[in-house]
């Protein structure tokens, strides 16, 4: 009785060894669907961004000229409904009917997303950006750091297109400047702030 059990479920002379090369396919296999899933994850963590054109109009306290121009701003998430947002433009001050003064704003900050149903989202935000004047007239501005509040709406075209517009509020003071190879510091502070619109078309994916 006892070699009968031992027979039939012990051990086997036929069971060899696994073989290597299963031992690899497996192995393969394993960090192939690892990856996969890796993919997938970041995949859904960078959906729901995208890129933006837009045009802007920048009303600057103290100044009976506006600033006007154009940008691009890039948005990934990185929380539900929180997003970072990165944005560069391009101003022109029409000063006296010259396009020669200009700004060229460099930002990055925050924003959230308020869904009011499926093609209608609202956003507001913030961040801070380094704002750099080129020079105009023998006259070059330092370059400073400001700050920039935004608050706006996206209303869906299709699955990869909207539209948007945002009113924003920058501030950015210039504490000195070159003029004819001479550096000036300024007593009062050069503020250039004020309350502008933005408006164009994101591209999401």
């Amino acid at each position: 009785m006892h070699a009968g059990y031992a027979g039939t479920n012990g051990p086997r002379a036929s069971d060899g060894p696994v073989p290597a090369g299963s031992l690899r396919e497996d192995s393969g296999m394993k960090k192939t669907a690892c990856f996969i899933a890796l993919a997938l994850s970041a995949a859904s963590v960078f959906a729901g961004g995208g890129i933006g054109f837009f045009g802007s109009y920048w009303d600057i306290d103290d100044s009976d000229d506006p600033a006007i121009g154009g940008g691009v701003k890039l948005k990934t998430p990185i929380l539900p409904r929180l997003f970072l947002e990165i944005r560069g433009s391009y101003l022109v001050d029409f000063v006296e009917g010259t396009d020669d003064e200009s700004l060229i704003p460099v930002e990055a900050g925050l924003a959230i997303d308020f869904p009011l149903g499926e093609q209608v989202t609202l956003f507001a935000g913030g961040g801070g950006g380094y704002y750099i004047s080129p020079e105009y007239d023998d006259v070059d501005m330092d370059d400073e750091v400001g700050y920039y509040g935004v608050a706006g709406v996206e209303i869906m075209l299709s699955e990869y297109i909207a539209l948007f517009a945002e009113a924003k509020y920058t501030a950015v003071e210039f504490d000195g400047a070159e003029v004819e190879d001479l550096d000036i510091e300024f007593d009062d502070d050069a503020e250039m702030k004020g309350l502008g619109v933005n408006a164009g078309v994101m591209l999401l994916w």
